[in-house]
Order: C-alpha cells, then structure tokens, then sequence
C-alpha cells in the first residue's frame, strides 16, 4: 500500500486565500521549503481546461520533492503525472480513483464522521482527512480522539489548527496536520510553515 509520510505535514491550497502578486505555483515551493511534506491541489470550482493549467503549474513548482496530489479527479492526476488523488465527496470510489493512478499512486479521502471513516477505511484508503474549525480546540480535540480510537487507517487532521496544539493533534493519534492559510497568506510562507513543522517533529 502507497505510504504518506510520517509525519506529514499536508498543504491543501485555496487561491481565494493567497496574498497579493501571489500564484499558487508561486507558493508551493517556500511551503515546501518549511516542511511541508504532501501537497493537494484543491480548486475544484474552476473549469477543468482552467484547472488542468494551474495543475501544471504546481506540478511544476512542486518539482516532485514531495507527493503531490490533485483533489476529486483521478484522471487528471494521471494526465498531468501527480502522484495521487484526494477525494473529497462521496460521489468517488477509491478503487475508481486507484484505477486511474495506478497501485502505486496515492489514493486519500475527506471524512467527516466515525462511519464515513470506516467506510473509506474498508475501501483502502491510504489516509483520511478530517477537518475542523478550531474554535474550541479542547472539543475538536475530545472529538478526535473518539473518532481515531480503533481505527487503522492513517489520519491527517486540519485545518489551520493553533501551532501549539500540533503535538496534540499528534498524541491524540493524528499521523500529520493539514495546513492552508500559514502558506497562502502568511507575509512569510516559509517561516509560517516552518512553524507547524518544527511542531511536528519536536516529537520525534
């Protein structure tokens, strides 16, 4: 089975949050620079022809340094050679994503509950993307900590999370954070990145 790393620390871009001058391929590369360790294109409201374009593009940024995934379309992933797809709705199975990818290519999925994890667990997702508002860390937190009890897939948890509640992400039973605005918005990409990546491996 296709591995993510660990622990990983996933990008999950949102052009709607970039600063100014900025691209998305643009802030790939700093986001890597500090420790970002698994990319995921979202961008999934603009056209296709559109989306394949900026896929590229990244791609381009991304230079293979580290998986880089495109979210809810397996065939563009291979198209454009990512080395995966992340799922995001329901209307996907992972053996329909894994077919497009390839056995080796990396197969994750978006869930929201105990059940929805369960269930793409079964299917063989590679990992499992839980996001939260983080409003009341001490709540997300006993959340999860009930949500991953027993569970075998790997589990990313995001989004955005205080930095100083990384390593409990982690003890909990996370085996990476997801992160957006630190690398769409921050005036310094690398540094805010670097951040939650210095969080991550303070445990190690």
């Amino acid at each position: 089975m296709p591995s993510i790393p660990n622990p990983c620390l996933m990008l999950l871009t949102d052009r709607t949050r970039l600063t100014p001058n900025w691209t998305l391929a643009q802030v790939v590369a700093p986001a890597i620079t500090g420790g970002c360790n698994l990319v995921a294109l979202r961008e999934t409201d603009i056209p296709a022809n559109h989306r394949m374009t900026i896929a590229r593009f990244v791609a381009d940024g991304v230079k293979r340094r580290v998986p880089f995934l495109i979210s809810d379309d397996a065939e563009m992933a291979g198209r454009i050679g990512a080395q995966g797809v992340h799922i995001s709705g329901a209307g996907v199975s992972i053996a329909e994503a894994r077919e497009r990818v390839g056995q080796e290519g990396i197969v994750g999925a978006s869930i929201s509950s105990r059940k929805d994890a369960e269930q793409r667990a079964g299917e063989g997702a590679d990992y499992l993307l839980i996001e939260y508002d983080w409003t009341s860390p001490e709540r997300i937190l006993a959340h999860f900590r009930q949500l991953v009890e027993g569970l075998a897939a790997p589990i990313i948890v995001g989004t955005d999370m205080p930095v100083e509640r990384v390593a409990e992400c982690i003890v909990a039973g996370a085996v990476g954070v997801a992160i957006c605005s630190p690398a769409m918005s921050a005036y310094d990409k690398t540094a805010a990145c670097r951040a939650y990546a210095e969080a991550l491996n303070s445990l190690l």
